[in-house]
């Protein structure tokens, strides 16, 4: 395969796990598709970060009605609780000890302190900040029109949509190690959000992304 000539397609993710960041950096580029029906048990509406008893799966709460055959693009963020403050305070508990917690969590503050009425514009917002202080080396887009499965071709498009699922069976490799806050009480947690190797790498993420983290 060659990497010059194939692209990531991925679902719209708020702040993904590491292991599309690291999908994306074996291709050249990476799309999300913003043209979809919204489906459960995705990285959507959640993202998995690390306390100290273990990781924590955080939420933003959608408008009440079914979702499922409903196009990302018009899939509405509830704000009759005040999950904000709640994931801000989750971020603060878990990584204010880490080293890089000071120099990233403003930026990550000024999201999730912002309304947005739509998922997919809070999304979009939320990687092209992750990107932007990750200092990630390939492009990343939306789609202008849905992709469909039968137009794809295997040796331009990796197609991941919904592979990543919350509980999927792609949690069963294992990781190369990094140093994490709670290491010492509960060993290394792998498949979590961007954020955790972001507040514990900085500058060094790309690097860890860009070796082969799988054991």
């Amino acid at each position: 395969m060659n990497p010059g000539t194939m692209k990531l397609l991925t679902e719209s993710q708020l702040f993904p796990p590491l292991k599309a960041f690291q999908l994306a950096l074996e291709c050249n580029h990476w799309m999300v598709e913003a043209h979809e029906n919204y489906n459960k048990g995705s990285y959507r509406n959640k993202y998995e970060v690390l306390g100290a008893n273990g990781p924590i799966l955080l939420t933003v709460p959608l408008v009440k009605g079914k979702h499922r055959n409903q196009l990302i693009s018009e899939v509405l963020i509830s704000h009759t609780e005040n999950w904000q403050s709640q994931h801000l305070r989750t971020l603060q508990s878990c990584y204010g000890k880490s080293p890089y917690f000071e120099e990233y969590y403003p930026a990550l503050q000024s999201i999730l302190e912002t309304r947005f009425d739509r998922l997919l514009n809070l999304n979009k917002k939320a990687l092209e900040v992750i990107c932007e202080l990750l200092g990630f080396p390939i492009p990343v887009s939306i789609t202008s029109d849905y992709i469909f499965p039968g137009d794809i071709d295997a040796n331009s498009i990796k197609d991941y949509r919904d592979a990543l699922k919350v509980n999927g069976d792609w949690k069963k490799n294992a990781y190369k190690q990094y140093p994490q806050i709670f290491m010492e009480k509960q060993g290394f947690v792998p498949h979590l959000s961007i954020l955790d190797l972001l507040f514990c790498k900085g500058p060094e993420a790309v690097l860890y992304l860009k070796s082969d983290f799988t054991l």
